[in-house]
């Protein structure tokens, strides 16, 4: 028996989408982040790409150094002499450069950049990339990152669990001046929150896009993620605390 067999009278949607249009987006990176630890730290040129940390011989200095304050007036006094030490050999950071090589066949950059162009868009989310390795670098460096720098004087552990408001406390005593922010993992943010909550403690963190805002800078996002970690920024400064 010969199988029933539709017979159509206009052109299929399929084949007349072959002669149509598509509305093309650009390529989309999830890896893409608002890097705000880039857009927060100061930075300083340097020269032939070497910064040096001159510090003083703090031991030595201080036993050494000797100072009088208010002699008197009715003898000639016998001033102490002194001098401050510098470390011999200093600290030295070197520039790092990251680096690839962008391949593009001219095929390819010739036949298929309308409407975008190939190497355009190439170089554009090879940029994002070396970005977003710039900043996981200063975090995660073993020879200048951020975790890999921190003096043992300024470690501090939770008093038990999950981090709560008086280990924060604990945190800003070990800062000399006013901090400009906090650099957390989201999921320490969410610990604190939720301790926050159990205790009957409110808090409030601004975004980094409000605190920005007043610098003429204008960002959506705070939640910083990093390839091996996952970062957020708090301002310090716009942190308050209050009991209910």
């Amino acid at each position: 028996m010969a199988e029933d067999t539709e017979v159509r009278r206009t052109l299929s949607e399929g084949a007349a989408r072959q002669l149509a249009n598509a509305t093309k987006t650009r390529a989309q990176w999830p890896g893409i982040t608002p890097r705000w630890l880039v857009s927060f730290l100061p930075w300083t040129p340097v020269e032939a790409g070497i910064y040096r940390l001159n510090r003083v011989k703090e031991e030595e200095t201080a036993a050494r150094i000797d100072v009088e304050c208010s002699p008197r007036r009715d003898r000639d006094p016998d001033l102490p002499e002194t001098f401050v030490d510098y470390e011999e050999a200093p600290r030295e950071y070197s520039l790092n450069a990251i680096t690839t090589v962008l391949d593009v066949q001219t095929r390819v950059s010739d036949l298929y950049s309308h409407p975008y162009d190939q190497i355009q868009e190439q170089l554009r989310l090879l940029i994002e990339k070396v970005k977003e390795r710039q900043e996981s670098e200063l975090i995660n460096n073993a020879e200048y990152g951020l975790l890999n720098n921190i003096a043992p004087s300024q470690r501090i552990g939770t008093r038990n669990g999950p981090p709560t408001p008086d280990d924060l406390d604990e945190l800003i005593t070990k800062v000399w001046k006013e901090p400009a922010f906090f650099l957390a993992h989201p999921k320490a943010i969410a610990a604190f929150e939720a301790t926050h909550l159990q205790i009957g403690v409110s808090a409030e963190f601004p975004s980094p896009s409000s605190a920005r805002r007043r610098r003429g800078l204008h960002y959506s996002a705070h939640v910083l993620p990093i390839r091996e970690m996952a970062f957020s920024i708090w301002p310090a400064t716009q942190f308050e605390r209050s009991h209910s």
